[in-house]
């Protein structure tokens, strides 16, 4: 049972940290306009921070599990 919690609470997490990225990353880009080194700078920036994300996701989902 715990394994299925587990699993959920990766699935949430997960997907929550998509969508907020990707609604960060939409806000974030059409603030800095239209300077592609901006642009690209922003887009490395949230893919960094998704794969940060994303790790602190599964460690917590992880943590349910005995």
């Amino acid at each position: 049972m715990l394994w299925l919690t587990a699993l959920g609470k990766l699935t949430a997490g997960w997907l929550a940290a998509w969508l907020l990225s990707r609604a960060g990353l939409h806000l974030t880009l059409r603030l800095v306009g239209n300077s592609k080194d901006r642009r690209q700078v922003v887009r490395t920036t949230v893919q960094a921070l998704m794969l940060f994300s994303w790790t602190a996701v599964a460690v917590w989902a992880w943590d349910t599990v005995p």
